[in-house]
């Protein structure tokens, strides 16, 4: 039997987060914030290898052990230059596809990960995403064809600290997405850790998750937040923010696409 294609999820990281300095090891719930992304990502089905894909600098010294423990490999790269780093961390692994993931993100689902690859995968398609989930969700997955071009001919600066922003701008790109059933109850929900109110907001939600096996995923975050909707306050401001923040990135590349629902 002919083995399917082959995927590798590396997750990129740094500890100078200009909003929120050192937020990756931030402690939540135990351990750092970017162990939990490690740990959920080691779960995705389908996932072959997972990559921890940081700056080449001795103060980024604590991610990669933090990578190592958790059994992930790692790999250090430039630090402005995230297409650089992602494409030396594809030569670890030499996968079929690739999956992008950022390591302030402790709530990434693995079910919905495994979706995204197996559609992805399925209809033969370049580039995949997930759309109107919450931003905290949030990954990517593009084919090592794709990146190898990216890499090749990527040449703006913002282009290459964003790692697919160019490939979004290919008109030909063959793209896939998976979204929820009800997107009208994803709305306002922000998951991802940029700024203290993040923090705050991560630290009650892991408090009152179900506790036992396994990694709760995202209706157990949906089901807290429906007992607790006075939590939705703690981060709301910040999404604006950050919608503001995204919009001057996308006109700086030239962006023009715009995922469906966005």
């Amino acid at each position: 039997m002919t083995a399917g294609p082959t995927t590798a999820c590396i997750i990129q990281a740094r500890r100078t987060s200009e909003r929120l300095p050192d937020k990756v090891l931030l402690p939540l719930a135990g351990k750092p914030v970017v162990s939990h992304v490690i740990s959920r990502c080691l779960e995705i089905p389908g996932v072959e290898h997972v990559v921890l894909a940081t700056p080449d600098d001795p103060f980024e010294d604590p991610l990669a052990s933090a990578a190592r423990e958790a059994g992930a490999l790692s790999h250090r790269g430039p630090l402005d230059d995230v297409l650089s780093r992602f494409w030396g961390a594809y030569q670890l692994c030499q996968t079929d596809y690739v999956m992008r993931v950022t390591a302030d993100c402790p709530l990434i689902d693995p079910d919905l990960c495994q979706q995204l690859i197996d559609k992805t995968i399925s209809k033969k398609a370049q580039y995949g995403a997930l759309v109107n989930w919450p931003h905290g969700l949030d990954c990517e997955i593009f084919s090592a064809t794709l990146l190898k071009k990216t890499h090749e001919f990527a040449s703006e600066a913002v282009d290459r600290e964003h790692v697919t922003l160019w490939m979004k701008k290919q008109p030909d790109l063959n793209r896939v997405f998976v979204t929820p059933d009800q997107p009208e109850t994803m709305k306002g929900n922000r998951w991802v850790l940029d700024y203290p109110e993040d923090y705050d907001f991560l630290k009650q939600v892991f408090e009152k998750l179900p506790k036992g096996s396994g990694y709760p995923g995202w209706r157990d975050v949906i089901g807290v937040l429906e007992a607790f909707p006075e939590l939705h306050e703690i981060n709301d401001r910040c999404e604006q923010i950050w919608a503001e923040k995204n919009q001057q990135i996308y006109r700086q590349s030239g962006q023009t696409w715009r995922p469906p629902g966005t």
